[in-house]
């Protein structure tokens, strides 16, 4: 397994599997990693030769939060499947605006939220123009942004998904698990408790505004500060009405230090 953090060498390894008829997956990592990297890098190894880890997220984000956890992330990814680490330098460059991601982020009614994300991903796509990406359901608004933009720039591109990975008791995992207290970590599964009797509820007929509410007290009553519970159409992540047939629940929540994501999409 390589590690390349230049941009003209990443070229050249791509260069070079190409002239041998290779095809390449890339698994873009928007967080620090966890197992359920693994699991996308495994998914990825069946649709490619070749397979490039991407670490898009700036190197403060884990200083600041899993500074334990920056020395040890070649450590956990050289008993992957992965071929490749690519580890650029996230300057502010990376963040500078690119008119058609913010016309499509205009488009699904957050222009702030992936901005970042959605920046450093089309700049990659453009560099390395893999044949397969692998993302995880979990972060399901990104995947949809991404999904766009590739489909909007024709870019012969496949996005591969897979569901979340989930601890036994149903919590999303997630490198920031770890900062869980100990104490809170018991009731941290509520969170995707709350999302699926929310799903229910709205299967039942309830209304979405009074399943929301229903939700947000719930999450309270648990512990958690609710960051958003939003209930989209999941096909183009605009509020969804009662006539609505496709649903997601996407839910934030505080408990303790880290902030807890999860989703579900129904069909009623």
């Amino acid at each position: 397994m390589k590690i390349i953090n230049d941009e003209i060498k990443l070229h050249h390894q791509l260069q070079q599997w190409q002239c041998q008829g290779n095809t390449t997956a890339l698994v873009p990592i928007m967080e620090p990693l966890h197992r359920g990297h693994l699991t996308l890098i495994a998914k990825a190894k069946q649709h490619a030769n070749r397979v490039i880890v991407c670490m898009c997220y700036p190197k403060t984000l884990t200083e600041s939060y899993l500074p334990n956890l920056l020395q040890d992330q070649n450590k956990f990814l050289f008993g992957s499947l992965a071929d490749l680490i690519y580890k650029p330098e996230i300057t502010l460059s990376h963040y500078q605006d690119i008119p058609f991601v913010s016309d499509i982020l205009n488009f699904f009614g957050q222009p702030s939220s992936f901005k970042s994300i959605a920046t450093i991903t089309c700049k990659l796509l453009s560099q390395m123009c893999p044949t397969v990406v692998c993302l995880s359901e979990k972060d399901f608004q990104q995947m949809m942004v991404i999904r766009h933009m590739i489909a909007n720039l024709t870019m012969p591109i496949h996005i591969i998904s897979m569901p979340t990975e989930r601890e036994p008791d149903g919590l999303a995992v997630s490198a920031y698990n770890h900062l869980l207290p100990q104490e809170l970590r018991p009731q941290a599964n509520q969170l995707k408790n709350t999302i699926d009797w929310m799903g229910q509820k709205l299967m039942q007929g309830n209304s979405i505004k009074r399943v929301i509410t229903q939700g947000k007290l719930q999450l309270r009553t648990w512990g958690f500060q609710p960051d958003y519970i939003d209930i989209l159409d999941p096909n183009n992540l605009k509020p969804a009405d009662e006539k609505t047939n496709e649903l997601g629940i996407f839910a934030s929540a505080f408990l303790g230090r880290p902030r807890l994501n999860d989703n579900l999409i129904i069909q009623r």
